[in-house]
């Protein structure tokens, strides 16, 4: 089974700002550490929220594969460090499919 990619337009948490590129890469905190590693494949999927305001069907909209794995290096020797991953073979779905 593949993992899946959270990735949202708007955050209305800012302690769950991220720096993600979609097809690019992934910022994840560190209790995911184990579970996502090198080679293997996700699914990107996004919540209701968009940018212009209004809400909208929650959907899986691109597949890709995870590559190099490396530490945020603002956050290197913090209690609480977060990892950047590499996406590699990203191919957005269009349409996006509901989830």
């Amino acid at each position: 089974m593949p993992l899946v990619l959270t990735t949202n337009e708007i955050v209305l948490n800012p302690d769950h700002a991220w720096n993600d590129i979609e097809g690019v890469q992934y910022h994840y905190p560190n209790q995911y550490k184990n579970k996502i590693k090198p080679g293997e494949r996700f699914v990107y999927y996004r919540g209701v929220n968009r940018k212009d305001g209004k809400r909208a069907q929650a959907e899986y909209f691109g597949r890709g594969v995870i590559g190099e794995i490396r530490p945020d290096p603002d956050t290197v020797g913090q209690t609480r460090p977060s990892w950047f991953c590499a996406i590699e073979d990203y191919q957005p779905f269009s349409p996006p499919a509901p989830s």
